[in-house]
């Protein structure tokens, strides 16, 4: 038996697609950098940061 796509499965299809690529690319563009830790000043200025908004 074969069913039709309807235009949303479509959709859905190249979406996921689409996100799949994304992510790959950016994973190959950026994985590096994200892998690194984060520097004890910014840390600094996120506390910092966070404490002045409560």
């Amino acid at each position: 038996m074969h069913v039709k796509a309807t235009g949303t499965q479509r959709a859905s299809t190249i979406d996921s697609a689409f996100d799949a690529w994304l992510k790959g690319r950016l994973h190959k563009m950026f994985g590096d950098a994200a892998r690194e830790p984060i520097p004890r000043e910014m840390l600094k200025l996120l506390q910092t940061k966070t404490e002045r908004d409560r």
